[in-house]
């Protein structure tokens, strides 16, 4: 189930790959991808890296048309949208 915390999270990470040019998705499909990510990272298995279950997933979602961001990048992100506040 896709919590509003998920979706969140999700909307923050991809807005801010996109921004960073470190993601690069099919115009006017954002909302498709933020949708995807909150759904993937809601089926991930416990204990598996988060950081990897985002690559991963935006990888797999047909919406991306190139990820940029290694996984040090994304954590990276990560990291900034918690001091950030979101």
């Amino acid at each position: 189930m896709v919590t509003p915390f998920l979706h969140a999270f999700a909307f923050g990470l991809v807005t801010r790959l996109v921004e960073s040019e470190e993601l690069l998705i099919e115009e006017g499909k954002l909302k498709h991808v933020v949708a995807w990510l909150a759904v993937d990272l809601s089926k991930a298995r416990q204990g598996r890296s988060l950081i990897s279950t985002v690559s991963m997933s935006l990888i797999k979602c047909e919406h991306v048309e190139d990820l940029f961001a290694d996984n040090d990048s994304i954590g990276a992100h990560v990291v900034n949208m918690g001091a950030a506040g979101g």
